[in-house]
């Protein structure tokens, strides 16, 4: 069986070395936010309100932008947020933070990219890019796939780290993965909700556990890293704005 690289560990390190300045606020934003925004943002007002950071939800732009962190739900197209008050973007202070989740999971149970062949499965501006030019900037060599890629099994399975988050429930099954020598990892950042309401990667993990080196949960990898980064995002922010 496959070794599980669980979130909950790597979210438990990055807490413990929080040190929150006080007066520590996250603006959250949002107009005309959907139903998933809306949980989303609960969820990060819970887990800020636990490292005593601060949340003022708002929909009106001025006191957002009036804050040292901010995270934007819903349509804002035209909004100038500076750099370092985007805490979940692409820019010079912060990378989003699922794909740095994905990295720092990596680096938490010990496994060195440099030297290292890492293929991504999925090209989104928010996962799949910043991921990929995260693991080049370890100095690994990078593959960015996507749905219209040629061979993609064989793509993945020439790697020795595999990033799926293309989004689609469960679909890297056994033809994806090395057969015989076990000796791949595998992050799993998909998040999928079936009929019954279960939740699923976007690796068939049930298929492959005998297959693969390691491997992500889900639920219980990525979202918790992800979660824990936003955080410290957080505090970062709040520190450059002193």
């Amino acid at each position: 069986m496959s070794s599980l690289l669980t979130g909950k560990e790597v979210a438990q390190d990055i807490y413990a070395k929080l040190e929150v300045p006080e007066g520590a606020t996250l603006a959250i934003l949002s107009q005309n936010a959907q139903p998933d925004d809306l949980a989303y943002a609960r969820n990060i007002a819970k887990a800020a309100e636990k490292v005593g950071i601060k949340v003022i939800q708002t929909e009106d732009a001025e006191e957002a932008l009036a804050m040292p962190a901010v995270i934007v739900l819903g349509d804002h197209q035209g909004l100038e947020l500076a750099p370092r008050q985007d805490i979940d973007g692409w820019n010079d202070y912060f990378a989003p933070c699922t794909a740095e989740a994905a990295l720092r999971i990596l680096d938490f149970y010990g496994y060195e990219l440099r030297g290292k062949k890492v293929t991504v499965v999925g090209r989104s501006m928010v996962v799949g890019k910043p991921a990929a030019m995260l693991a080049l900037a370890k100095d690994a060599t990078v593959t960015i796939c996507h749905s219209k890629t040629l061979n993609l099994p064989a793509e993945c399975r020439a790697a020795d780290v595999v990033i799926a988050a293309i989004g689609r429930a469960q679909m890297l099954g056994r033809e994806y993965f090395r057969e015989h020598q076990k000796d791949q990892v595998v992050i799993d950042v998909g998040i999928n909700v079936k009929a019954d309401g279960s939740l699923v990667g976007d690796v068939a993990t049930g298929e492959v556990a005998d297959q693969v080196a390691a491997i992500t949960p889900v639920p219980g990898g990525v979202g918790a890293v992800t979660t824990a980064i936003l955080m410290e995002h957080v505090v970062r922010a709040c520190t450059l704005a002193v």
